[in-house]
């Protein structure tokens, strides 16, 4: 099984995750083609987002199935759960697993990325007989995107950001008592600017 993906929807995976100062996540719509299966268009929903995970708010998810319907749009097509690793290793996580597991498809293609552009994509079917299929080949689009366009697609792919990445920061901060430290976690949205 091959995995591939068009100029757009390559070019837009690599910036969320170029443009996100930590993780992110989506979800996307898959194809089946001669040569395997095509992400044909990439979602980002509400979500929260940290140095160590996602995490795509339910009522989003449902949101974009609704439009998906309205729009004619086949729900079983999306079958593709995106993320990044931000600056550490392409593995699949322990919390990837319950996330994975988590989904209610009767498959799912998942796909994990870094911003130094390592990428795992795996296959997971439910049904009599679980069967997980790790190791498909992605293949990227080559060449990407003319300049003109890439740049009208980093600006709408940040105002979406913007819209709808909430970034939970954690800073520690020593206290007077000796040894010890409390931590402050705040939730912000990306700067506009």
């Amino acid at each position: 099984m091959i995995l591939w993906f068009t100029p757009e929807t390559y070019a837009r995976l690599r910036l969320y995750v170029e443009l996100c100062p930590s993780e992110i996540g989506g979800l996307g719509e898959v194809r089946p083609d001669e040569d395997g299966l095509v992400v044909t268009d990439l979602f980002l929903v509400d979500q929260s987002v940290s140095a160590a995970e996602t995490e795509l708010r339910p009522e989003a998810v449902l949101d974009l199935l609704g439009r998906c319907l309205a729009e004619g749009r086949d729900p079983a097509a999306l079958r593709l759960w995106w993320h990044s690793h931000a600056e550490h290793e392409v593995e699949w996580s322990e919390t990837d697993e319950t996330t994975i597991e988590g989904f209610g498809a009767d498959s799912l293609i998942s796909v994990v990325t870094n911003k130094a552009g390592d990428l795992l994509c795996r296959y997971d079917t439910r049904g009599p007989h679980r069967s997980t299929v790790d190791g498909i080949q992605v293949v990227r689009p080559d060449p990407p995107l003319w300049s003109a366009r890439a740049e009208a697609l980093r600006a709408a792919v940040w105002r979406e950001m913007v819209e709808k990445v909430s970034v939970v920061l954690q800073v520690r901060y020593p206290s007077p008592i000796e040894g010890q430290a409390f931590e402050l976690t705040f939730l912000t949205r990306l700067d506009e600017s």
